[in-house]
């Protein structure tokens, strides 16, 4: 018999169970094998009954060593990571809608930058030297 894995979505689309089995239950969609099941529950989400790719974060535009982010919702969360001392640097919590940050990193070094916007959206981040 062919198993087959599933997920159950909310009415926004976000995955709130899976499985695996022979029969898919009432209420749920099999994943396609294509993908990877994995991929598919962290980068998918049901909309109108079907599979649709989750958006990503803001993107971060770099001007030198100043870093925009635009367009940030409330409860979105940046991340500034220093790769080479393997150290967190700053956290930044957005309040309010349509919100532009500018990181500004002066000192040489490699830096990621991770802006993980609500759900839907998934996590980006951005690699930076300076």
């Amino acid at each position: 018999m062919r198993e087959v894995v599933w997920i159950r979505t909310d009415v926004n689309g976000h995955v709130v169970e899976a499985g695996r089995g022979v029969n898919v239950p009432t209420g749920g969609v099999e994943l396609p094998d294509y993908r990877g099941r994995v991929a598919v529950l962290l980068n998918f989400r049901m909309v109108n009954g079907a599979l649709v790719e989750r958006p990503l974060s803001p993107a971060v535009a770099s001007a030198g060593s100043q870093h925009t982010i635009a367009g940030l919702q409330d409860g979105t969360r940046i991340d500034v990571i220093d790769v080479t001392g393997d150290e967190r640097l700053t956290s930044i919590e957005v309040v309010g809608s349509d919100v532009t940050e500018v990181i500004d990193l002066p000192d040489p070094g490699t830096y990621d930058i991770v802006v993980s916007a609500p759900l839907p959206a998934r996590p980006r981040t951005v690699r930076v030297t300076t």
